[in-house]
């Protein structure tokens, strides 16, 4: 089946038997020779992959949300470190720790709800 996809996106007129592993190779299962544009297109296609996103990259939004909230964190005595905006290891305690000390869910997750629990917060 994935022979027959591959071959399908290089434009390869190809039998369903020269794509079986076992099967005898024959004069008429010889592929024929695909388009360069058909070559480029599959080899394009190929080239598409879905982007990785490094573990610290994020939306400018989340960025301000973290910075909020590490500020938060810091004006009641949590130590969460450089108020940076990144979620680092120190930030993810100092959360769960506030978390634990005001009997909230100890969740460790960044969001809106967090910050209104940190500026009620005395």
């Amino acid at each position: 089946m994935k022979k027959t996809l591959i071959a399908a996106l290089l434009g390869l007129m190809v039998s369903p038997l020269a794509l079986a592993d076992n099967a005898p190779a024959t004069q008429s299962q010889t592929p024929a020779t695909p388009s360069t544009s058909v070559a480029k297109k599959a080899m394009a296609h190929k080239a598409v992959t879905k982007p990785t996103m490094h573990k610290h990259k994020m939306h400018a939004e989340s960025h301000k949300l973290v910075s909020e909230i590490q500020s938060q964190l810091h004006r009641l005595g949590y130590k969460v470190g450089k108020i940076d905006g990144f979620n680092g290891k120190r930030t993810r305690a100092a959360v769960r720790q506030f978390q634990k000390d005001h009997h909230h869910k100890v969740t460790g997750k960044i969001n809106t709800q967090l910050l209104a629990q940190l500026k009620a917060a005395k």
